[in-house]
């Protein structure tokens, strides 16, 4: 019986990939890799051979994802006048353009965290306005910031100082 023309390519391109793949493993190329074989069975599709689509980081980001706390009040504090606090705008400003290879679960539970963090921040610095204090803990949420892009375009958790500040869970 003929495969339709869609599953022939596949078949083709499963073998050409085990081909390549263990040919190079053969020649001292590979690094101790697995090969994992494309099912041939009619309707079957392989979840490796499906691309992965890049998650739009602002665009998650304009939706306000909260983090998964039942007692979250979130980021509404008003800010007196002439105190410069983080917001989201200024966050968004250095998510701008980020795509994330992970999941969109992940990207919005990263999120939620970095959304947490803001409301801290924000009640901190507007609680000690006008201290050294205030000014460092805006710098380090700051860098927060930065770290949590770094870890959203790697798509994974970066191990750093900041993660003993900025603790992702709820408390």
């Amino acid at each position: 019986m003929a495969l339709p023309e869609g599953k022939q390519v596949i078949k083709e391109l499963a073998a050409l990939v085990l081909t390549v793949g263990v040919g190079a493993g053969v020649v001292g190329c590979g690094q101790h890799s697995t090969i994992t074989a494309v099912p041939s069975s009619a309707g079957e599709t392989s979840s490796s051979a499906s691309a992965h689509p890049m998650v739009d980081v602002s665009a998650v980001w304009a939706t306000k994802p909260l983090p998964p706390c039942d007692d979250y009040l979130g980021s509404d504090l008003t800010v007196p006048p002439g105190l410069s606090v983080p917001n989201h705008d200024s966050v968004a400003k250095t998510l701008a353009g980020v795509r994330s290879p992970g999941t969109l679960e992940w990207v919005k539970t990263k999120l939620g965290w970095l959304d947490k963090a803001l409301s801290e921040t924000r009640a901190g610095v507007i609680a000690s306005a006008g201290t050294a204090g205030a000014k460092a803990q805006a710098q380090d949420f700051q860098r927060y910031v930065e770290h949590v892009r770094d870890e959203l375009q790697s798509g994974r958790d970066i191990t750093s100082d900041l993660d003993s500040t900025f603790i992702e869970r709820c408390l």
